[in-house]
């Protein structure tokens, strides 16, 4: 018996001879963080047509200026809409300061604290903070946890008075995200009843500017040149109720008049 053991083993490691060696490679953690993504639409990649004319992306910066009842906000309504069903996974944060309720019919997290909110976790989720007051320090930290959290979303604030000081500046981290939203995937549009109450560095970062009826005949003036209009229209009044004007302003391409929203999405 005891001579059995030594073949026994000799068997064995023969018969193990056989088998793969193992490769041993690094274990995951169990939880890892995701790594941010770094703005899965871009622009060279993912152009969204609206209507004949019209070409942008989630890298673009709207400025829309008209007085109330100009139809300004129901066409930023339908332009949110179509950026949404092009990019569903762009989170969409709306500051509604006003309060009037332009924004009853949109579903998402509607917040009413003064408190900045929290950035959302999930893709294509919709908030609406409705501070009751103007607080630019919270506009600002609100500002900053989207630009910080670097992932693709839509951003529109329905009035940019709410967001300036009396020297005519935006909060630091809106003016960040003119600048650095781009390569995230961050859009940024906003609106405003006068031209003066557009912020700076909006203008100078804006991609497209859309001028419906405005009373100040300075701000007429100063939107008209902006959006190429003739010298010798300058001030003057629209033709239609809810017309507009909208002018490419990077790619340096001439204003052009829409009659309405509808015309201007083509539908």
């Amino acid at each position: 018996m005891s001579n059995l053991v030594p073949v026994a083993r000799q068997l064995l490691s023969k018969s193990l001879a056989y088998l793969p060696t193992p490769t041993l490679g690094r274990v995951p953690q169990r939880y890892q963080p995701h790594q941010p993504i770094i703005n899965p639409y871009q622009e060279e990649k993912n152009l969204t047509h609206l209507g004949q004319r019209i070409i942008t992306s989630l890298e673009d910066r709207w400025a829309i200026v008209g007085m109330t009842g100009s139809g300004k906000t129901t066409m930023a309504k339908k332009l949110l809409d179509h950026l949404r069903d092009a990019y569903p996974a762009a989170r969409v944060y709306i500051l509604d300061s006003k309060q009037a309720g332009d924004f009853d019919d949109v579903d998402g997290y509607r917040i009413n604290d003064e408190i900045a909110p929290d950035i959302l976790r999930t893709p294509g989720a919709v908030q609406i903070w409705q501070p009751p007051d103007d607080d630019l320090d919270q506009y600002d930290a609100w500002f900053k946890k989207i630009l910080l959290h670097r992932q693709p979303a839509i951003i529109k604030v329905d009035e940019s008075a709410s967001i300036i000081n009396k020297n005519g500046d935006a909060p630091e981290y809106y003016r960040k995200l003119n600048k650095l939203g781009r390569a995230f995937g961050v859009c940024l549009i906003s609106l405003t009843q006068e031209a003066a109450y557009i912020p700076r560095t909006l203008l100078g970062q804006a991609t497209h500017i859309v001028r419906f009826r405005l009373l100040d005949g300075y701000d007429v003036k100063k939107i008209d040149k902006l959006v190429g209009r003739p010298k010798e229209h300058h001030g003057l009044d629209l033709p239609d109720p809810y017309g507009f004007i909208h002018r490419r302003v990077d790619k340096a391409l001439p204003g052009h008049y829409y009659k309405n929203h509808q015309e201007f999405f083509g539908g």
